[in-house]
């Protein structure tokens, strides 16, 4: 959805704490930004 939205993914954590997402994480913390537009000339 975020990809649609047009975000894209910055970082994903493991926790709300910033812990490393592995595959034994109970949940996941998403961080999506919109991408910068170039400044016009």
């Amino acid at each position: 959805m975020a990809q649609l939205a047009g975000f894209d993914l910055e970082d994903r954590y493991g926790d709300w704490t910033g812990s490393d997402f592995t595959a034994d994480s109970r949940s996941h913390v998403s961080v999506y930004r919109l991408p910068t537009e170039p400044s016009p000339s």
